[in-house]
């Protein structure tokens, strides 16, 4: 990984992996925070938390 961080930081793009022990739902809890910027997560966990909203 120490090559492609210099890959995207020759592109002015810096990076931190952060685990979250949490799962899914910790991620999408730091993402509407405005914690993070990007979260890989399982798709059917951030499908669910897109659509929680609309729920009745």
């Amino acid at each position: 990984m120490p090559y492609t961080r210099e890959v995207f930081r020759s592109k002015g793009i810096i990076y931190e992996w952060i685990d979250y022990p949490g799962g899914t739902g910790a991620m999408v809890e730091a993402l509407r925070n405005g914690e993070l910027d990007v979260a890989i997560m399982l798709t059917e966990g951030a499908v669910s938390a897109s659509f929680s909203h609309c729920r009745r």
